[in-house]
């Protein structure tokens, strides 16, 4: 995107003020956000039938 002149504005989305601020947000949404999808993975891989 940045190549063709095109970028995200800080309030777009989960993009913040500065780089490392979304970054430490995209850690937030890995972190939280991916509990219950690990969660259904495990579940999903435990229960499959063989």
């Amino acid at each position: 995107m940045y190549k063709m002149g095109q970028e995200f504005l800080s309030g777009e989305g989960i993009i913040t003020k500065g780089v490392d601020n979304t970054i430490a947000v995209v850690g937030r949404l890995a972190k939280q956000g991916m509990k219950e999808t690990d969660k259904e993975i495990i579940k999903i891989m435990t229960e499959r039938e063989v």
